[in-house]
């Protein structure tokens, strides 16, 4: 027995070496641990990102749902100037392969606009000449100019490249020639035609807001004596603020007539001053003589162009800078009209004289167009002599989706009013609604005005006059008789006990709507005719209380498919707006006087002395 046990055990340890001898080389020890493998991080995209700059922090992050034990590191992924980023976002965890993206944050600069590079011709005099660029620059921007300064005859190309941080580089180009006394002979059309530009006394006005926007072909309904879809009520309506603007344009636009008869006879007086050019080129500075039934004077300096051109009917002063852009203007008409003006590119002032149906006003406005093309209008407007005129002060702000316009014009005129706000779709030339704060003999009152598209609830609206209205307070109580919905009943308001006021009420407000018309000549014009459409009020603080009442106050009497309710949006805007508009009205109201605008408009130029005239 012990032998064999002895030979089996030999056996073994004899096999133990050829074992090892046949194991594969390549095969790792079995130390007892099993292999790691590393899991792909998948599913998460790392996008490019644009934005507009403005002055905010951006960033470009990953995107995806991050597994849990995966964190997120970040290189150059956010920005506030405007510039291209190169990002990289490195995820990584613990049994995660490591993934590195890459993605471009991007901020575009801002443009650079409301500036001109206009080209400019000037007399050769041995002395320097510049062509420089016009308008506001952004705060940060700056010009580089090549090849712009001159003395030598000639002409140059001029560039003026505008930088700044945040900006996108501008570049521009303009003429600057310089010509000779020989070559003054072909300058007068030059001339005549840098004096003889008109100025646009609605350059300033938003393009949705100007008279062949808001026009209609016919007068829109504005009889209301029986019952009218409120759908049907045009909604391109003038409001008494806003025409207080539209009236005094109306009016620069009679006396711009005077104008245009000056820059008709523009090709003569060119004529005649030319012949004097051709025979007296050393004198090419003063020049006097007749025209197309005007005395004329043309006076050049370096950088000033002048043309005075007048007969017994009218008087023109005509000024262009050549250099700077601004043009000034007088115009003197025998009916009682002067117009003084001043404008460029980003600002314009006008200032009136004149008589309307018997009574004497002086007004003035002045334009101011910022970097971002958004307009602010003042407005001063005085009827009557200086010791008794009616002052009107309105406050215009004007940008690409509204304009806003506060005065203190209200019906009846004899009220005094704190401010009233008027809004407008610059777009369309909607009218979105108004607030007034004014005061009566019981009190101070904010009130809203909805124009009737504003409202839901109210599907229809009659309107009749009270047979009384002349024996009423027109101060607190309705002129007509108001019916909604096809009611045959009344429409009740809510009076307010302490004071007797209304809540709300229905009333035929006072608009003007433009129409298009074409004349005997066959030319396009445009009529303002005065209307009434039914509006909305309700106390501002009652607004919230207006469905309620009126469905309630007139329960069994008038029907409404819903509770009529007033635009929220445009309460907030009304509300919103109103603090910030009244704020800058009330330290500009009282700045401009009666005899300031009197004095800016002064008088004509002693040229016109009727010895002089034709």
């Amino acid at each position: 027995m012990k032998k064999i046990f002895a030979a089996l055990l030999l056996a073994m340890l004899l096999a133990l070496p050829l074992v090892a001898c046949n194991k594969t080389p390549n095969t790792p020890p079995d130390n007892g641990q099993e292999e790691i493998t590393e899991t792909e991080i998948t599913g998460i995209t790392f996008s490019d990102a644009n934005f507009d700059f403005d002055g905010q922090e951006h960033a470009v992050t990953v995107t995806g749902i991050i597994p849990d034990g995966v964190s997120v590191s970040y290189a150059n992924n956010k920005g506030t100037d405007a510039g291209t980023y190169n990002a990289t976002a490195t995820l990584s965890g613990t049994g995660y392969k490591t993934l590195t993206l890459n993605a471009k944050l991007t901020i575009n600069p801002l443009t650079i606009t409301g500036v001109t590079f206009r080209d400019k011709r000037a007399v050769y005099t041995g002395k320097e000449h510049t062509v420089t660029v016009e308008g506001s620059l952004p705060e940060g921007v700056s010009v580089s100019y090549t090849n712009n300064t001159a003395t030598k005859a000639g002409t140059y190309n001029a560039t003026a490249v505008l930088s700044g941080k945040n900006y996108a580089t501008l570049t521009l180009h303009a003429t600057l020639e310089i010509y000779t006394i020989q070559e003054i002979a072909i300058a007068a059309k030059d001339v005549l035609t840098a004096v003889l530009s008109r100025p646009d006394p609605w350059e300033f006005i938003p393009e949705g807001l100007q008279e062949k926007s808001m026009a209609y072909a016919a007068l829109p309904q504005y009889d209301f004596t029986n019952f009218t879809q409120t759908s049907s009520i045009k909604p391109r309506a003038i409001g008494k603020q806003l025409n207080v603007l539209y009236d005094f344009l109306n009016h620069t636009e009679t006396a711009l007539a005077a104008f245009d008869k000056v820059y008709a006879a523009g090709e003569k007086i060119a004529s005649v001053y030319q012949t004097f050019l051709n025979t007296n080129p050393a004198n090419y500075r003063q020049f006097e003589g007749e025209a197309a039934g005007f005395k004329v004077k043309i006076v050049l300096t370096d950088t000033v162009y002048s043309l005075l051109a007048g007969n017994s009917a009218v008087s023109v002063e005509l000024t262009s800078n050549i250099e700077t852009g601004e043009r000034y203007g007088r115009i003197q008409v025998t009916d009682g009209f002067s117009l003084k003006y001043e404008s460029n590119v980003n600002h314009m002032k006008l200032a009136l004289k004149g008589t309307v149906a018997g009574a004497g006003f002086v007004s003035q406005v002045e334009f101011l167009r910022d970097n971002e093309g958004t307009v602010t209008g003042y407005l001063n407007e005085f009827i009557g002599a200086e010791s008794a005129a009616v002052k009107t002060c309105a406050i215009l702000y004007a940008d690409e989706e509204r304009t806003v316009i506060m005065s203190n014009k209200r019906e009846p005129d004899d009220l005094p009013i704190v401010g009233y706000e008027e809004i407008y779709d610059s777009q369309t030339g909607e009218m979105i609604g108004g607030e007034v704060q004014e005061t009566l003999k019981v009190g101070t009152f904010d009130t809203l005005w909805f124009p009737m598209n504003k409202v839901t609830g109210i599907t229809s609206v009659k309107a009749v006059k009270k047979s009384n209205a002349e024996g009423e307070d027109k101060n607190t109580v309705n002129l007509d008789y108001v019916y909604v919905n096809g009611s045959e009943n009344v429409l009740e308001t809510k009076k307010i006990m302490l004071t007797q006021t209304r809540e709300y009420d229905i009333e035929m407000k006072d608009v003007w709507y433009i129409v298009r018309e074409t004349d005997d000549n066959g030319k396009i014009v445009y009529r303002k005719v005065k209307s009434s459409v039914p509006m909305l009020f309700i106390q501002t603080k009652y607004f919230n209380n207006f469905s309620n009442d009126i469905v309630k106050t007139n329960q069994g009497k008038t029907t409404f498919s819903a509770a009529p309710t007033a635009d929220t949006t445009v309460y907030n805007e009304l509300t919103t707006r109103f603090p910030t508009v009244y704020e800058t009205y009330k330290t500009i109201k009282e700045t401009v006087t009666f005899q300031a605008v009197v004095t800016y408009i002064g008088t004509a130029d002693p040229f016109f002395d009727k010895s002089t005239q034709a």
